[in-house]
């Protein structure tokens, strides 16, 4: 009959420790499990400045802090506003819930980053080459470092196929010139980005050079005989065997 006691005991307690396990999963305690910081949004900027960071929570007061461990709030709400700041630094945020413990998991803080670049941004535009035959059928694409989401145009204004927003050009609907593409973005707050430039060429096919002597054979004996050359120019000239001067 103990023995029967015992078991119907231990039944008991097993019974009431599932349901406190489910109240509490499920919140009927008033405390929902893993409420926490939900999303974060960072921020940049160049040069020194303030930045607007922002966090939002399922439940529990938003609470911002520049340790990640203890310390004092230096911000509550969705949105902080740093001082001014000269280089990059991290914040930390937390839902705090009424008895002033963190709901986050863990109650680890979620770091959130106020990011400060250089002031001044120099960009960098180039194609695969100077130069292009009109031959070429296909796009070209441009090459780019710096901030994207800026404009590409082109001095002068006609002759070159330019998409404006990518930079590609096809030299094969282009008029054969030289021509400078720009490219111009608008800076972020606080910072100065130069526009760059690149030149290209477009061209003709070049005509396959020809060459031919006039008066062959020739004596030993004959003065210097010059070569007439029609075509495209600037190679050099050999001599096939040897023995030629």
């Amino acid at each position: 009959m103990k023995n029967l006691q015992l078991r119907s005991g231990k039944q008991i307690d097993q019974l009431i420790t599932r349901v406190l396990v489910i109240l509490v999963t499920f919140g009927l305690f008033g405390s929902i499990a893993y409420s926490q910081i939900t999303a974060t949004i960072p921020a940049s900027r160049c040069g020194e400045g303030m930045l607007v960071l922002s966090a939002t929570a399922s439940s529990g007061n938003i609470k911002w802090y520049d340790v990640p461990f203890y310390g004092t709030p230096v911000g509550t709400g969705t949105t902080f506003t740093t001082p001014v700041l000269a280089v990059t630094q991290t914040y930390y945020v937390d839902a705090i819930d009424a008895s002033g413990c963190s709901k986050n998991s863990g109650s680890a803080r979620v770091q959130v980053i106020a990011t400060i670049s250089a002031s001044s941004i120099q960009t960098i535009v180039f194609y695969s080459s100077n130069t292009f035959c009109k031959s070429v059928d296909g796009a070209q694409t441009i090459t780019r470092t710096g901030t994207a989401g800026g404009s590409y145009t082109v001095s002068p204004l006609t002759g070159l196929t330019l998409d404006a927003s990518t930079g590609s050009i096809i030299p094969g609907s282009s008029t054969t010139g030289t021509y400078t593409v720009t490219y111009t973005v608008t800076a972020a707050a606080g910072c100065t980005e130069n526009p760059a430039s690149t030149d290209v060429t477009i061209t003709t096919i070049p005509v396959a050079p020809v060459i031919s002597y006039t008066g062959s054979p020739y004596c030993t004996t004959a003065v210097p005989v010059s070569v007439i050359q029609t075509g495209a120019g600037g190679g050099i000239y050999s001599a096939s065997p040897s023995g030629l001067t």
